[in-house]
């Protein structure tokens, strides 16, 4: 019992500093860069995007319609229909065009692979990358058995995004892969922290 102690007392200095980003990143996340590239290859911002000229209750309408379509419960629908709406809404399409120029071309294709858990391998720097963006080093993570599944990617994100990640995070989102080799993210449902919950039946 005295080893579980520590490993508590371990957990707790750990939790302290990663729950703190942990609730940043649930803000900040998928960042700008993953945005715009929703909004302009496929993902579920395109999906939802509206004319801004479009009087509001036919812009809900179209996102309320998308979201059904893909067999989600209403209420459900309602809740993410009004928080993609909203996404759209801070971001032009002359906004995502900048945000990914010189990283992904405009007539580039999506593939919507799905929805996976992506644990944080490395965290790259700026330098890395041409565009100022940060370069995450992910694996596809089997979170119910604890264990990668071998595949690793990377993903862009911006500075402000970046310093809240902590290697160990697993990233429950939707994975694109485009046609020139890069991959984005949308539609992020959680982050998990790094320390896996103790096996309490152990203990005793």
């Amino acid at each position: 019992i005295a080893d579980y102690i520590l490993q508590l007392k371990e957990l707790l200095q750990v939790a302290r500093v990663e729950l703190v980003c942990l609730r940043t990143l649930c803000e900040k996340l998928p960042g700008q860069f993953n945005n715009a590239c929703s909004l302009l290859f496929g993902g579920d911002l395109k999906r939802v995007y509206v004319d801004s000229y479009l009087p509001k209750w036919a812009a809900e309408l179209r996102a309320h319609d998308a979201l059904d379509n893909q067999g989600q419960p209403v209420g459900k629908a309602d809740e993410e229909s009004d928080s993609l709406v909203g996404g759209i809404s801070h971001m032009s399409m002359a906004d995502a065009q900048e945000c990914v120029a010189g990283i992904v071309p405009l007539g580039t294709k999506s593939h919507n692979r799905g929805s996976f858990d992506l644990r944080v391998q490395s965290i790259g720097s700026t330098a890395d990358v041409d565009s100022g963006l940060v370069p995450i080093q992910v694996c596809i993570f089997d979170r119910q058995q604890m264990k990668e599944q071998g595949e690793e990617l990377t993903l862009l994100l911006e500075q402000s995004t970046a310093v809240d990640i902590r290697v160990g995070f697993t990233i429950e989102a939707t994975l694109y892969r485009l046609d020139n080799g890069r991959h984005f993210i949308d539609s992020v449902t959680m982050v998990w922290p790094s320390y896996a919950p103790l096996d309490y039946s152990d203990i005793f």
